[in-house]
């Protein structure tokens, strides 16, 4: 029972932090797996083939014959408060609150585009001839803080379990790109965009 001890609290609790905050890759689960089969069965870090009893039998329940071992791709899925496999097209912003988000970044910068993952935005970001090389430059600014503030706002539910209000995180994202783009403007900005920058 020595090992399956040190399995529950040591290697399946290394990666628990931050299986609660992002979707872990499928090779770094599997491969933490075979780490814990491995030491379960052989007592080593590596070894090659299968070990005594299936995996899945093993993170059973004990009533049911199982060791309680977490299945972590299971786990980190379940902590992240998700039933289906998030992508960072879902988390930024087809989810409903990063949605909002955007939404409202879209009011306050007058852009219309029909874009809703970050992949979009920056690629119509890049296209459009509507925005100056400024203006480009504080959308794709706004753009950065408003992935920050949605990742944080969502740490706040998990660690500290506070809901922050979508115009709360709006405001983050606006004061901190002012703040930034301020200091990165070419000297050769036309005066409307810096207007624009001050107003966004």
């Amino acid at each position: 029972m020595g090992r399956v001890t040190l399995i529950n609290s040591v290697l399946l609790a290394i990666h628990t932090y931050w299986a609660q905050i992002f979707i872990l890759p499928k090779k770094l689960l599997k491969d933490i797996e075979a780490t814990c089969r491995s030491f379960l069965w052989k007592g080593t870090q590596e070894g090659a083939g299968p070990g005594l009893v299936a995996w899945d039998y093993v993170c059973r329940p004990k009533a049911a014959g199982g060791l309680s071992f977490r299945n972590v791709q299971h786990w980190n899925m379940a902590a992240l408060g998700s039933k289906e496999e998030e992508t960072i097209a879902h988390l930024f912003f087809e989810c409903g609150f990063s949605r909002s988000c955007l939404q409202e970044l879209k009011k306050i910068l007058q852009w219309n585009t029909p874009a809703i993952n970050i992949h979009q935005l920056l690629q119509a970001c890049h296209n459009t001839k509507r925005f100056s090389a400024a203006r480009k430059s504080m959308v794709k600014t706004i753009l950065a803080s408003s992935v920050y503030f949605v990742w944080k706002a969502r740490n706040e539910v998990l660690w500290n379990h506070q809901q922050w209000l979508i115009t709360t995180t709006v405001k983050k994202a606006q004061q901190v790109s002012k703040m930034r783009i301020k200091g990165l403007l070419p000297k050769r900005a036309k005066d409307e965009d810096k207007e624009w920058i001050l107003m966004v």
